[in-house]
């Protein structure tokens, strides 16, 4: 299905990233977890590389096009507008 009448906000994707973004420090564990324990080299070295970006978990205060870069897959858009985020890394449980 093409859905070409979705209307976003300006700007919402850019926000939509920092708040994803601000939202991964809570899940550092989990994130080594994967960095670890994951058998698939890819996956390790992108969860090692987000746990080095996410640092000591400062917060975004606005989009950084650079950071995006590094670890930003795409971002989907819904029919009903609603934005999903994802990273270069899989979801971790």
């Amino acid at each position: 299905m093409l859905c070409t009448d979705v209307e976003i906000p300006v700007g919402a994707p850019e926000q939509g990233f920092v708040e994803t973004w601000n939202r991964l420090a809570q899940y550092r564990n989990d994130i080594a977890r994967t960095a670890n324990e994951s058998d698939d080299p890819l996956i390790c070295y992108r969860a090692r590389e987000l746990l080095r970006l996410i640092g000591a978990g400062e917060k975004l205060g606005q989009f950084d096009c650079a950071l995006s870069l590094k670890m930003l897959s795409h971002i989907e858009v819904g029919v009903d507008g609603k934005l999903t985020v994802v990273f270069f890394v899989p979801a971790f449980s």
